[in-house]
């Protein structure tokens, strides 16, 4: 098995979609410095979990020119138009064109080393880990919750120990900040890399602003 087999289940149409392109996208320059540090030429396969638009999965396309790029999201339009429409109402004509296929059009020039895969993260990590697929880098920025987010880490880093892990959001507060309830009260996704690490200290944290990694010693 190998990534030819992985490529093969992408969902690149025959044409490209007939709708508007959109650079909207959360990939602050924080993260992208925790991105940038670990992505140069050498970098072979990327997995990303957490696509949006494609806003990050451009800067690791850009800065690993030689890698293919495998990125996971569910683009499910029903499930995120309630989010939109209540916090981001100016993206709903995005939702409306259909978000799976608006991140298709924004990466069309590059799809000849991107497979994009419409599925949930648990679902790709082992996919992708059964096929024998090996990445340098897995950038998670999926759910922000404290177990959500554990549990991810829990999976890629048993799947892939010898990847470096990076990811967004750790400095993203929730509602119950200012009281402890709950297991998402303060920055969940710190708290749950930070619980990782005291589990399991052979791995190493590094965090700056959003952005933050995770490695073997």
């Amino acid at each position: 098995m190998s990534l030819d087999d992985l490529r093969k289940r992408g969902c690149w149409p025959q044409q490209k979609p007939g709708v508007p392109t959109s650079s909207h996208g959360w990939l602050v320059q924080s993260t992208q410095d925790a991105l940038a540090k670990r992505l140069n030429a050498s970098t072979r396969v990327v997995l990303e979990l957490g696509a949006w638009l494609g806003k990050s999965t451009r800067f690791i396309l850009d800065n690993a020119p030689n890698a293919h790029v495998i990125s996971v999201d569910l683009w499910d339009d029903s499930m995120i138009r309630p989010w939109i429409l209540s916090r981001h109402p100016r993206l709903m004509p995005v939702v409306d064109a259909g978000v799976r296929e608006t991140y298709l059009a924004n990466q069309w020039e590059w799809r000849d080393r991107l497979t994009p895969l419409q599925m949930h993260s648990h679902a790709a990590v082992d996919l992708v880990g059964d096929l024998g697929v090996l990445p340098d880098v897995v950038f998670l920025d999926t759910s922000h919750g404290y177990q959500d987010t554990l549990n991810e880490v829990k999976r890629i880093t048993s799947a892939f120990p010898t990847a470096v892990l990076v990811g967004d959001d750790w400095e993203w507060t929730t509602g119950r900040s200012a009281k402890r309830s709950g297991e998402n009260w303060g920055c969940p996704v710190a708290r749950a890399v930070q619980a990782f690490v005291e589990e399991n200290p052979r791995w190493v944290c590094d965090a700056a602003g959003n952005g933050w990694s995770l490695k073997v010693r």
